[in-house]
């Protein structure tokens, strides 16, 4: 898949390299590569965030799901009148975390960015329901897809502190 850097990647890698050279070593830090994530910033939005699905299907060890969302029917993208689009999230099984995911639809930069963040640090799908998801908001979609991959992955609804009684 042919992609090219946003502004922050080509920003955060001009700056390491301007570091190196004024400051005459080799040590300097680079950040890793980032997450590889687009946008198009049309309506509705369109995102495409770590693995993309043929990506994933091309590693026939690679076992994974998707969970899915519509907003069709979601009720603050109803009233917004924004109530079209779709969100995939490829969960791999084997480590509980999200390989990638695609969107069309509303807010699609914001889960973008959720999602990016959550695939950088290493978040697993656990982690990332006991994030608070308030309601009414667009991004209760983004529960809605990660409880989806919950669901078809069987990990318990419980978190951790919940199983230990600290609540």
């Amino acid at each position: 898949m042919l992609t090219f850097p946003l502004l922050h990647v080509a920003s955060d890698e001009g700056y390491s390299a301007g570091n190196m050279v004024c400051e005459n070593t080799e040590d300097a830090y680079i950040r890793p590569p980032a997450t590889p994530f687009s946008i198009v910033f049309c309506s509705p939005q369109i995102v495409n965030v770590g693995m993309s699905l043929p990506e994933i299907q091309e590693d026939p060890e690679l076992e994974f799901v998707i969970g899915r969302v519509s907003f069709d029917n979601q009720g603050r993208s109803r009233v917004m009148g924004v109530n079209c689009g779709l969100l995939h999230i490829y969960a791999c099984k084997k480590t509980d975390r999200i390989l990638g995911a695609s969107m069309v639809g509303p807010d699609a930069e914001y889960i973008g960015h959720i999602l990016a963040t959550a695939i950088t640090n290493d978040l697993s799908i656990k982690e990332m329901l006991d994030t608070p998801f308030y309601h009414p908001t667009i991004l209760e979609g983004l529960r809605t897809a990660l409880r989806d991959v919950q669901d078809k992955m069987e990990i318990p609804y419980q978190s951790q502190d919940a199983q230990e009684d600290n609540f």
